[in-house]
Protein backbone atom coordinates (compact mmCIF):
# COMPACT_ATOMS: atom_id res chain seq x y z
CA UNK A 1 0.00 0.00 0.00
CA UNK A 2 1.34 3.42 -0.95
CA UNK A 3 0.32 6.80 0.34
CA UNK A 4 0.48 10.19 -1.30
CA UNK A 5 1.72 12.70 1.25
CA UNK A 6 1.80 16.45 1.08
CA UNK A 7 4.70 18.00 2.95
CA UNK A 8 3.52 21.61 2.74
CA UNK A 9 2.65 23.06 6.12
CA UNK A 10 1.23 26.40 7.11
CA UNK A 11 3.69 29.12 6.10
CA UNK A 12 2.99 30.98 9.29
CA UNK A 13 4.60 28.20 11.30
CA UNK A 14 7.88 28.48 9.41
CA UNK A 15 8.03 32.25 9.31
CA UNK A 16 9.16 32.36 12.94
CA UNK A 17 12.73 31.36 13.74
CA UNK A 18 12.15 30.64 17.38
CA UNK A 19 9.37 30.35 19.94
CA UNK A 20 9.11 31.29 23.56
CA UNK A 21 8.10 28.97 26.38
CA UNK A 22 4.45 30.05 26.35
CA UNK A 23 4.06 28.98 22.70
CA UNK A 24 5.70 25.56 23.09
CA UNK A 25 2.61 23.63 24.15
CA UNK A 26 0.56 25.19 21.35
CA UNK A 27 3.20 24.31 18.75
CA UNK A 28 3.39 20.69 19.93
CA UNK A 29 -0.39 20.45 19.72
CA UNK A 30 -0.41 21.85 16.18
CA UNK A 31 2.25 19.35 15.03
CA UNK A 32 0.28 16.58 16.72
CA UNK A 33 -2.91 17.56 14.86
CA UNK A 34 -1.04 17.99 11.59
CA UNK A 35 0.45 14.47 11.78
CA UNK A 36 -2.89 12.88 12.66
CA UNK A 37 -4.70 14.74 9.87
CA UNK A 38 -2.28 13.88 7.07
CA UNK A 39 -1.43 10.34 8.19
CA UNK A 40 -4.89 9.26 9.33
CA UNK A 41 -4.79 6.18 7.08
CA UNK A 42 -1.39 4.98 8.27
CA UNK A 43 -1.66 1.35 9.43
CA UNK A 44 0.34 0.99 12.67
CA UNK A 45 0.10 -2.81 12.45
CA UNK A 46 1.98 -3.04 9.13
CA UNK A 47 5.20 -3.33 11.10
CA UNK A 48 4.40 -7.02 11.56
CA UNK A 49 3.53 -7.72 7.90
CA UNK A 50 6.18 -5.95 5.77
CA UNK A 51 9.96 -5.91 5.60
CA UNK A 52 12.02 -3.67 7.85
CA UNK A 53 13.15 -1.45 4.96
CA UNK A 54 9.62 -1.11 3.59
CA UNK A 55 8.19 -0.12 6.96
CA UNK A 56 11.03 2.34 7.49
CA UNK A 57 10.26 4.00 4.15
CA UNK A 58 6.61 4.38 5.17
CA UNK A 59 7.63 6.05 8.43
CA UNK A 60 9.94 8.49 6.66
CA UNK A 61 7.18 11.01 5.79
CA UNK A 62 6.18 11.22 9.47
CA UNK A 63 9.78 12.05 10.45
CA UNK A 64 9.97 14.49 7.53
CA UNK A 65 6.79 16.18 8.73
CA UNK A 66 8.27 16.87 12.17
CA UNK A 67 11.65 17.72 10.67
CA UNK A 68 10.15 20.76 8.97
CA UNK A 69 9.80 22.23 12.46
CA UNK A 70 13.46 21.45 13.17
CA UNK A 71 15.21 24.28 14.95
CA UNK A 72 12.08 25.17 16.89
CA UNK A 73 11.95 22.02 19.02
CA UNK A 74 14.34 21.02 21.78
CA UNK A 75 14.91 17.44 22.94
CA UNK A 76 12.40 17.97 25.75
CA UNK A 77 9.79 19.22 23.30
CA UNK A 78 10.43 16.31 20.94
CA UNK A 79 9.96 14.02 23.93
CA UNK A 80 6.64 15.68 24.75
CA UNK A 81 5.53 15.28 21.13
CA UNK A 82 6.55 11.62 21.24
CA UNK A 83 4.36 11.11 24.32
CA UNK A 84 1.44 12.97 22.76
CA UNK A 85 1.48 11.53 19.23
CA UNK A 86 1.41 7.75 18.75
CA UNK A 87 2.59 7.90 15.13
CA UNK A 88 5.63 10.02 15.91
CA UNK A 89 6.40 7.80 18.90
CA UNK A 90 6.31 4.72 16.68
CA UNK A 91 8.50 6.39 14.05
CA UNK A 92 11.11 7.39 16.64
CA UNK A 93 10.95 3.97 18.29
CA UNK A 94 11.45 2.15 15.01
CA UNK A 95 14.29 4.43 13.89
CA UNK A 96 15.91 3.96 17.27
CA UNK A 97 15.59 0.20 16.84
CA UNK A 98 17.37 0.45 13.47
CA UNK A 99 20.22 2.45 15.02
CA UNK A 100 20.44 -0.04 17.87
CA UNK A 101 20.71 -2.89 15.35
CA UNK A 102 23.49 -0.99 13.55
CA UNK A 103 25.39 -0.84 16.84
CA UNK A 104 24.71 -4.50 17.46
CA UNK A 105 26.16 -5.50 14.07
CA UNK A 106 29.08 -3.03 14.03
CA UNK A 107 32.58 -4.31 13.22
CA UNK A 108 36.05 -2.73 13.14
CA UNK A 109 35.42 -1.17 9.72
CA UNK A 110 32.18 0.60 10.70
CA UNK A 111 33.02 1.62 14.28
CA UNK A 112 33.82 5.22 13.30
CA UNK A 113 30.52 5.41 11.40
CA UNK A 114 28.67 4.66 14.62
CA UNK A 115 30.46 7.53 16.36
CA UNK A 116 29.85 9.90 13.41
CA UNK A 117 26.13 9.00 13.23
CA UNK A 118 26.56 7.66 9.66
CA UNK A 119 23.95 4.94 9.05
CA UNK A 120 23.27 2.54 6.17
CA UNK A 121 19.57 3.49 6.13
CA UNK A 122 18.91 6.35 3.73
CA UNK A 123 16.42 8.10 6.04
CA UNK A 124 19.10 8.82 8.65
CA UNK A 125 21.40 10.54 6.15
CA UNK A 126 18.66 13.08 5.37
CA UNK A 127 17.75 13.92 8.95
CA UNK A 128 18.69 17.25 10.42
CA UNK A 129 21.20 17.08 13.24
CA UNK A 130 18.81 17.84 16.11
CA UNK A 131 16.33 15.15 15.00
CA UNK A 132 19.14 12.62 14.37
CA UNK A 133 20.67 13.29 17.79
CA UNK A 134 17.30 12.85 19.45
CA UNK A 135 16.59 9.56 17.66
CA UNK A 136 20.15 8.36 18.35
CA UNK A 137 19.75 9.13 22.04
CA UNK A 138 16.56 7.05 22.13
CA UNK A 139 18.57 4.19 20.60
CA UNK A 140 21.33 4.61 23.21
CA UNK A 141 18.71 4.28 25.93
CA UNK A 142 17.88 0.80 24.65
CA UNK A 143 21.41 -0.32 25.52
CA UNK A 144 21.54 -1.48 29.12
CA UNK A 145 25.25 -2.27 29.11
CA UNK A 146 27.24 -2.11 32.33
CA UNK A 147 30.43 -3.11 34.04
CA UNK A 148 31.65 -3.16 37.63
CA UNK A 149 34.73 -1.92 39.45
CA UNK A 150 35.95 -2.93 42.88
CA UNK A 151 37.41 -0.37 45.27
CA UNK A 152 39.53 -2.19 47.84
CA UNK A 153 40.14 -0.86 51.35
CA UNK A 154 42.42 -2.14 54.11
CA UNK A 155 39.62 -2.32 56.69
CA UNK A 156 35.82 -2.42 56.83
CA UNK A 157 34.04 0.44 55.02
CA UNK A 158 31.89 2.63 57.27
CA UNK A 159 30.52 5.09 54.66
CA UNK A 160 31.00 6.01 51.01
CA UNK A 161 29.79 8.21 48.17
CA UNK A 162 29.73 7.65 44.39
CA UNK A 163 28.95 10.37 41.81
CA UNK A 164 28.75 8.79 38.36
CA UNK A 165 28.69 12.02 36.31
CA UNK A 166 31.97 13.13 37.88
CA UNK A 167 33.55 9.66 37.82
CA UNK A 168 34.39 10.15 41.49
CA UNK A 169 34.01 7.94 44.54
CA UNK A 170 35.04 8.18 48.18
CA UNK A 171 35.30 5.47 50.83
CA UNK A 172 35.82 5.81 54.56
CA UNK A 173 36.88 2.80 56.61
CA UNK A 174 36.45 2.08 60.29
CA UNK A 175 40.09 2.99 60.99
CA UNK A 176 39.24 6.55 59.76
CA UNK A 177 41.19 6.23 56.51
CA UNK A 178 39.65 8.25 53.67
CA UNK A 179 40.22 7.26 50.05
CA UNK A 180 39.29 9.36 46.99
CA UNK A 181 38.86 7.37 43.76
CA UNK A 182 39.04 8.26 40.05
CA UNK A 183 36.49 6.00 38.32
CA UNK A 184 37.82 6.85 34.84
CA UNK A 185 40.96 4.96 35.77
CA UNK A 186 39.68 2.77 38.61
CA UNK A 187 42.53 4.22 40.65
CA UNK A 188 42.93 5.78 44.09
CA UNK A 189 43.66 9.53 43.83
CA UNK A 190 44.43 10.21 47.47
CA UNK A 191 44.55 8.49 50.87
CA UNK A 192 44.65 10.23 54.24
CA UNK A 193 43.85 9.41 57.87
CA UNK A 194 41.79 11.41 60.38
CA UNK A 195 42.10 11.54 64.16
CA UNK A 196 38.35 11.23 64.80
CA UNK A 197 35.62 9.05 63.30
CA UNK A 198 34.42 10.20 59.88
CA UNK A 199 30.66 9.71 59.86
CA UNK A 200 29.88 10.88 56.31
CA UNK A 201 31.54 12.22 53.15
CA UNK A 202 30.16 14.15 50.14
CA UNK A 203 31.46 15.71 46.89
CA UNK A 204 30.50 19.20 45.75
CA UNK A 205 28.49 19.54 42.53
CA UNK A 206 31.58 20.43 40.49
CA UNK A 207 33.79 17.78 42.10
CA UNK A 208 36.40 20.43 42.93
CA UNK A 209 35.98 19.90 46.68
CA UNK A 210 34.36 17.60 49.22
CA UNK A 211 33.20 17.61 52.83
CA UNK A 212 33.66 15.20 55.71
CA UNK A 213 31.56 15.03 58.87
CA UNK A 214 33.91 14.37 61.79
CA UNK A 215 32.37 14.32 65.24
CA UNK A 216 30.62 17.69 65.59
CA UNK A 217 32.72 19.35 62.86
CA UNK A 218 32.30 19.54 59.09
CA UNK A 219 35.64 19.79 57.29
CA UNK A 220 35.78 21.23 53.76
CA UNK A 221 38.53 19.99 51.43
CA UNK A 222 39.98 21.06 48.07
CA UNK A 223 40.40 18.22 45.59
CA UNK A 224 43.80 17.42 44.09
CA UNK A 225 46.53 14.81 43.98
CA UNK A 226 46.81 15.66 47.66
CA UNK A 227 43.60 16.81 49.32
CA UNK A 228 43.97 20.13 51.15
CA UNK A 229 41.91 21.07 54.20
CA UNK A 230 40.50 24.56 53.57
CA UNK A 231 37.82 25.24 56.21
CA UNK A 232 36.23 23.74 59.33
CA UNK A 233 32.59 24.36 60.32
CA UNK A 234 31.85 23.87 64.02
CA UNK A 235 28.43 22.24 64.23
CA UNK A 236 26.44 19.73 66.32
CA UNK A 237 27.38 16.28 67.62
CA UNK A 238 23.95 14.80 66.72
CA UNK A 239 24.59 15.15 62.98
CA UNK A 240 25.09 11.88 61.12
CA UNK A 241 25.12 12.79 57.41
CA UNK A 242 26.49 15.51 55.15
CA UNK A 243 25.69 16.17 51.47
CA UNK A 244 25.77 18.89 48.81
CA UNK A 245 22.40 19.85 47.37
CA UNK A 246 21.30 20.84 43.86
CA UNK A 247 23.41 18.23 42.11
CA UNK A 248 22.25 16.09 39.14
CA UNK A 249 19.63 13.54 40.10
CA UNK A 250 21.63 10.41 39.23
CA UNK A 251 23.78 10.25 42.36
CA UNK A 252 24.08 7.98 45.33
CA UNK A 253 24.88 9.02 48.89
CA UNK A 254 25.15 6.25 51.45
CA UNK A 255 23.47 8.25 54.19
CA UNK A 256 21.42 10.89 52.36
CA UNK A 257 17.72 11.59 52.85
CA UNK A 258 17.37 13.34 49.50
CA UNK A 259 17.97 16.77 48.05
CA UNK A 260 16.28 20.11 47.53
CA UNK A 261 16.77 22.68 44.77
CA UNK A 262 19.06 25.59 45.59
CA UNK A 263 20.20 27.62 42.62
CA UNK A 264 22.98 29.77 44.06
CA UNK A 265 26.45 28.62 45.19
CA UNK A 266 27.11 25.24 46.75
CA UNK A 267 24.59 24.40 49.44
CA UNK A 268 25.80 22.04 52.13
CA UNK A 269 23.30 20.01 54.13
CA UNK A 270 23.89 18.12 57.36
CA UNK A 271 21.21 15.94 58.94
CA UNK A 272 20.72 13.80 62.03
CA UNK A 273 18.40 12.78 64.86
CA UNK A 274 18.55 15.54 67.47
CA UNK A 275 15.76 14.43 69.82
CA UNK A 276 14.73 10.80 69.72
CA UNK A 277 12.87 10.29 66.45
CA UNK A 278 12.96 14.01 65.54
CA UNK A 279 15.17 14.52 62.52
CA UNK A 280 16.76 17.87 61.69
CA UNK A 281 18.68 19.52 58.87
CA UNK A 282 21.23 22.34 58.97
CA UNK A 283 22.10 24.28 55.80
CA UNK A 284 25.08 26.42 54.73
CA UNK A 285 26.01 28.17 51.48
CA UNK A 286 29.62 27.94 50.38
CA UNK A 287 31.29 30.27 47.89
CA UNK A 288 35.06 29.86 47.80
CA UNK A 289 36.25 30.18 51.40
CA UNK A 290 33.10 32.04 52.44
CA UNK A 291 30.67 29.94 54.50
CA UNK A 292 27.29 31.31 55.58
CA UNK A 293 24.78 29.52 57.80
CA UNK A 294 21.32 29.46 56.18
CA UNK A 295 19.34 27.97 59.06
CA UNK A 296 17.76 24.75 60.26
CA UNK A 297 14.56 22.80 59.72
CA UNK A 298 12.82 19.67 60.96
CA UNK A 299 12.41 16.77 58.55
CA UNK A 300 9.34 14.58 58.28
CA UNK A 301 11.23 11.30 58.14
CA UNK A 302 14.41 9.90 59.56
CA UNK A 303 17.31 8.55 57.56
CA UNK A 304 16.57 4.90 58.24
CA UNK A 305 12.99 4.97 56.95
CA UNK A 306 14.08 7.01 53.90
CA UNK A 307 16.68 4.42 52.95
CA UNK A 308 14.22 1.55 53.45
CA UNK A 309 11.73 3.21 51.08
CA UNK A 310 14.54 3.84 48.59
CA UNK A 311 15.52 0.17 48.51
CA UNK A 312 11.92 -1.00 48.16
CA UNK A 313 11.10 1.39 45.30
CA UNK A 314 11.14 -0.70 42.11
CA UNK A 315 11.89 2.37 39.98
CA UNK A 316 15.12 3.06 41.86
CA UNK A 317 18.04 0.85 42.66
CA UNK A 318 21.24 1.13 44.60
CA UNK A 319 23.99 0.24 42.09
CA UNK A 320 26.78 0.25 44.68
CA UNK A 321 27.20 -2.29 47.41
CA UNK A 322 29.79 -3.21 50.00
CA UNK A 323 31.04 -6.74 49.49
CA UNK A 324 29.43 -9.13 51.95
CA UNK A 325 32.61 -11.25 52.08
CA UNK A 326 34.77 -8.93 54.15
CA UNK A 327 33.10 -5.51 54.11
CA UNK A 328 36.34 -3.98 52.78
CA UNK A 329 35.39 -3.76 49.10
CA UNK A 330 33.00 -1.35 47.43
CA UNK A 331 31.55 -2.69 44.17
CA UNK A 332 30.69 0.18 41.80
CA UNK A 333 28.40 -0.46 38.82
CA UNK A 334 28.67 1.83 35.81
CA UNK A 335 25.41 1.80 33.81
CA UNK A 336 24.44 2.99 30.33
CA UNK A 337 27.74 2.43 28.47
CA UNK A 338 26.77 2.41 24.75
CA UNK A 339 30.28 3.31 23.54
CA UNK A 340 31.81 0.35 25.37
CA UNK A 341 28.98 -1.82 24.03
CA UNK A 342 29.77 -0.75 20.44
CA UNK A 343 33.47 -1.55 20.86
CA UNK A 344 32.75 -4.94 22.41
CA UNK A 345 30.29 -5.74 19.59
CA UNK A 346 32.95 -4.72 17.04
CA UNK A 347 35.36 -7.19 18.66
CA UNK A 348 32.71 -9.90 18.59
CA UNK A 349 31.83 -9.26 14.91
CA UNK A 350 35.39 -8.88 13.56
CA UNK A 351 36.97 -12.23 12.60
CA UNK A 352 40.46 -11.05 11.50
CA UNK A 353 43.32 -10.43 13.95
CA UNK A 354 44.74 -7.46 12.02
CA UNK A 355 41.33 -5.78 11.81
CA UNK A 356 40.85 -6.25 15.55
CA UNK A 357 44.07 -4.34 16.19
CA UNK A 358 42.66 -1.25 14.43
CA UNK A 359 39.87 -0.81 17.01
CA UNK A 360 42.09 1.12 19.51
CA UNK A 361 42.75 3.66 16.70
CA UNK A 362 39.04 4.37 16.16
CA UNK A 363 37.60 7.78 17.09
CA UNK A 364 35.00 6.21 19.35
CA UNK A 365 37.67 4.32 21.33
CA UNK A 366 39.96 7.33 21.69
CA UNK A 367 37.35 10.02 22.38
CA UNK A 368 34.44 8.33 24.15
CA UNK A 369 35.89 5.63 26.43
CA UNK A 370 37.42 6.19 29.85
CA UNK A 371 40.91 4.83 30.51
CA UNK A 372 39.46 1.89 32.41
CA UNK A 373 37.00 1.12 29.59
CA UNK A 374 39.88 1.25 27.09
CA UNK A 375 41.71 -1.29 29.23
CA UNK A 376 38.63 -3.54 29.12
CA UNK A 377 38.57 -3.27 25.31
CA UNK A 378 42.30 -4.02 24.95
CA UNK A 379 41.91 -7.05 27.19
CA UNK A 380 38.97 -8.32 25.09
CA UNK A 381 40.95 -7.79 21.85
CA UNK A 382 43.95 -9.65 23.24
CA UNK A 383 41.73 -12.50 24.40
CA UNK A 384 40.08 -12.87 20.97
CA UNK A 385 43.39 -12.56 19.09
CA UNK A 386 44.84 -15.36 21.20
CA UNK A 387 41.77 -17.50 20.53
CA UNK A 388 41.95 -16.88 16.76
CA UNK A 389 45.70 -17.62 16.70
CA UNK A 390 45.11 -20.85 18.58
CA UNK A 391 42.37 -21.81 16.14
CA UNK A 392 44.66 -21.13 13.16
CA UNK A 393 47.29 -23.51 14.54
CA UNK A 394 44.87 -26.41 14.78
Amino acid sequence: MKYAYSFLLCSTLFSCCSINASETENLIDRIHQDINKRFAEFDKNRRNTVTRQQFLSELEPIIECVQQYSGQLTDNELEELSKKNALFYQAVDYCGECIYNDMHSVDSSTLDNIDSLIRPHSIFNTLRVDILLYVSEKARQKIDHQYTMTLQNASVISCFEVVHQLYLAATVSEDNVVKIWNLRKNACLDTFERNVAVKSIAFSNSGSCFATLEGSNIVLWNMGCKSVEKETITSESWLSSVSYLNRPQNFLHHSSVGYQDYVHSDTLSATGAYCGEEYGQLLWTIKGREVAFLGSQSLLCNRKSALIRWKKDKNMRMPEQISANDGKTLVVTMDQCPELYACEQAIKNTPEIESLKTIPQSKLYEQQLTEYEQALVRSAIEKKCNALALLAQQ
